[in-house]
Parts: C-alpha cells; sequence; structure tokens
C-alpha cells in the first residue's frame, strides 16, 4: 500500500511538472520557426543578389540593420552582415 501511494504521489507531481515543461518547449519552437523563416528569407534575398544591380525593399529589409540621419546631413547605414556589403 506504501508503494501505491509513493507511486501516486510522484505520478501527480510529473503531471504538474509536464504541462510546464511543455509551454515552454512549445514556446521554444515557435521561436525557432520564426528564427529559421527570417533565415530562409535572407538567404533568398542573398541568391537574388548575384543577378541584381539595385536593391529591393526585401534586401534593404534585410541587409540594412540601421541607417542614422545626423543633423549635419551625414548618414550612416549599418549593415546586417558583410556579403551585403560586397555586394552593394
Amino acid at each position: 500500500l506504501q508503494a501505491y501511494v509513493e507511486v501516486k504521489e510522484e505520478r501527480s507531481q510529473w503531471e504538474v511538472f509536464f504541462p510546464g515543461q511543455r509551454k515552454s518547449l512549445e514556446q521554444k519552437i515557435k521561436m525557432l520557426q520564426k528564427k529559421q523563416k527570417e533565415e530562409t528569407r535572407f538567404l533568398r534575398t542573398l541568391l537574388h543578389m548575384e543577378s541584381t544591380t539595385k536593391l529591393n525593399p526585401e534586401m534593404v529589409e534585410t541587409c540594412i540593420e540601421r541607417i542614422d540621419l545626423y543633423h549635419d546631413k551625414r548618414l550612416e547605414i549599418n549593415l546586417r552582415i558583410s556579403a551585403c556589403l560586397k555586394r552593394g
């Protein structure tokens, strides 16, 4: 009888633990799927850059991290990767 009670208590502890773990794992999966979509879009853009001389909106979004415009009319463009530098 004691063994049964111990097994039952252990099972109820696992029933509390697993839903939390499942939710955490589902969130990680969603995050990884989002990252995979972004990387796929990025790679497609890089492949397309081989055959173009102008940047389209998708390339700008992929390659440019930030654009800073200063009061003295300087423009600073921060790129995401060095490959965009070579092609730009």
